[in-house]
């Protein structure tokens, strides 16, 4: 994604414009090798975008859930290895707090795709590129009051639990699936196609980007100087992805490579659901 969002260090090694909607009948024909599409849906609000992959990556609330499940499995082993060890001593954010930073980390996997770039079309009028409405940058969350030994056997015994060896934090977002999550299909002759159209759409009013990646990252360099070029830029960018259906056809393509992924590796999906329940009833246990 294009979050620049972030866990502190800390907590690493601890937890871890308005447009008809509708479906074309068309099938858009892909190059020799390239996956078949179906219809694809006329897209013009982040709240359409809905992918297979979805059903596999965590929602803010799960992810949530799942590193106050580690925290209790830590303070559980903790307090076993020393009777002296206060578990509510050791700080944390509240789950408030831990909700509008995941919630940042998924819906950037919309609003900031790593396929078709920015795509927030009331904040761009309001706000431009920049984030309005983020949840907190850094999530830290301290060290918990025992020893660096104590600590580190209780870490390993709680991620041991997990797939992966990251923590419950580590198995937040796309990149945390089984090979990386699904490609991404910047060059998929279909998505290429309408990458086109919405350049020549941009260069109509005055803004040349060879994509719509770049658009972001030509803004994002001048910082907070010009915030009013932030917003005609945005606002011209979403314009354009919606006249020329960029995200649909983006998520149709998306799609089918999502679909290809699952089935590749529906295996080890289903292992990472199975070991992530497993290690919520063990926590729950250890209350």
């Amino acid at each position: 994604m294009l979050s620049r969002m972030r866990v502190s260090c800390l907590a690493v090694l601890v937890i871890g414009s308005v447009a008809m909607a509708g479906c074309s009948n068309a099938e858009a024909p892909g190059a020799s090798g390239e996956l078949s599409l179906g219809p694809f849906e006329q897209v013009s609000s982040p709240e359409q975008v809905n992918r297979p992959i979805d059903a596999y990556v965590l929602t803010a609330d799960r992810s949530v859930e799942l590193v106050d499940a580690e925290r209790r499995l830590i303070s559980s082993c903790l307090s076993r290895l020393d009777p002296a060890f206060v578990a509510t001593a050791w700080s944390a954010p509240g789950d408030e707090q831990m909700r509008a930073y995941f919630r940042s980390l998924v819906s950037d996997d919309v609003l900031r795709s790593d396929l078709w770039g920015f795509f927030d079309p009331s904040q761009a009028l309001i706000s431009g590129y920049e984030r309005a409405d983020a949840g907190p940058a850094v999530l830290d969350m301290p060290m918990p009051p025992a020893s660096e030994q104590d600590v580190t056997a209780c870490i390993g015994e709680a991620r041991d639990r997990l797939p992966g060896a990251a923590g419950a934090i580590g198995l937040v977002g796309l990149n945390a699936l089984p090979d990386g999550g699904p490609p991404v299909p910047v060059t998929d002759s279909r998505f290429a196609a309408v990458v086109s159209e919405w350049s020549a759409c941009m260069r109509a009013s005055g803004y040349d980007y060879p994509g719509p990646l770049d658009a972001i990252a030509a803004l994002a360099s001048r910082g907070d100087a010009d915030r009013q070029a932030s917003i005609a830029v945005a606002s011209n960018d979403v314009r354009c992805k919606i006249e020329t259906n960029l995200v649909g056809i983006g998520l149709a393509v998306q799609s089918a490579y999502d679909q290809e992924y699952i089935d590749r590796h529906r295996d080890a999906l289903d292992r990472r659901q199975a070991a992530i329940e497993a290690f919520l009833r063990a926590a729950a246990s250890s209350r």
